[in-house]
């Protein structure tokens, strides 16, 4: 048993391909698209104490 070689059906190498490619077009979109985006909650200012 120890000379056999475990493989990958094509369907389920296809299926962890396909999650691969949406995952990293995911986040290239994320970084690409992110610098020019308005932000979702605006900042809002301190209480500084008098």
């Amino acid at each position: 048993m120890a000379d056999e070689r475990s493989r990958i059906p094509g369907v389920e190498l296809g299926r962890w391909l396909l999650v691969a490619i949406l995952l990293i077009v995911g986040i290239v979109l994320y970084f690409r698209n992110a610098p020019h985006a308005e932000p979702i909650v605006t900042p809002t200012m301190q209480d500084t104490p008098r």
